[in-house]
């Protein structure tokens, strides 16, 4: 009888210990692939972007404020701004809002450190043409250009490097977003505005291909994304 009485016991004190165990794993906080930032609209938008451990949000904050959040602000925020009160309200992403720390959470989200000119920032204006300020959609993607590279810059101490970041090879050139969307842009289109052609030109003219508008308001309704 004594023998059983103890090993019940035993039983019951394992059953414990792995009650207590699940208990606390499932109460830890689980480590996701994306972020959920205010919308502005009372909601939360989902971001495929996690800030990585290490980095310094305060310092990387504070080089935001100071190079490319003046030119978001200047540009961006009459739709990807809380200010926005027409229609829909505010636009995703709020890159531009008028609280820069949650402007400075969303633009983490489009920017690239390590290729700065692969940022979405610079993208949507080179490539994308859209809502471009300035002369030109090429003065605008200089300027955004010029921005994220002053960012960075203050904030490359903390971006590790990592391995096959980039697709190469031996003979091949590395693929990057702006060069697969010339080469889209190359063989589906030919008609580009004059000041954009250094932007869109692929080097080798296509027969029988289709045309359509591509100047710098041929976007306007875009999002950033």
């Amino acid at each position: 009888m004594g023998t059983k009485r103890t090993a019940f016991s035993k039983v019951v004190i394992s059953c414990g210990f792995v009650l207590l165990a699940t208990a606390v794993l499932t109460s830890a906080p689980r480590k996701t692939g994306f972020s959920e930032l205010p919308n502005g609209r009372g909601g939360t938008n989902v971001e495929a972007f996690v800030v990585p451990e290490g980095f310094n949000k305060a310092k990387s904050l504070a080089a935001f404020k100071e190079t490319l959040y003046p030119v978001l602000r200047a540009n961006c925020s009459g739709c990807h701004s809380t200010e926005n009160k027409l229609g829909s309200g505010a636009q995703a992403p709020l890159h531009a809002d008028v609280n820069v720390n949650l402007a400075h959470e969303y633009a983490l989200t489009r920017v690239n450190f390590r290729e700065p000119a692969e940022s979405k920032f610079v993208v949507r204006m080179a490539i994308d043409r859209h809502n471009c300020f300035a002369e030109n959609c090429g003065v605008a993607a200089k300027q955004m250009l010029a921005a994220v590279n002053a960012w960075r810059d203050r904030v490359s101490d903390m971006v590790p490097p990592v391995d096959g970041y980039t697709l190469q090879s031996n003979t091949q050139p590395r693929i990057t977003q702006g060069r697969l969307k010339l080469t889209v842009m190359a063989k589906f289109c030919r008609g580009v505005n004059s000041v954009d052609a250094p932007f869109a030109n692929p080097g080798r003219p296509q027969r029988d291909a289709p045309t359509f508008p591509l100047h710098k308001d041929a976007t306007q309704t875009d999002s950033l994304r």
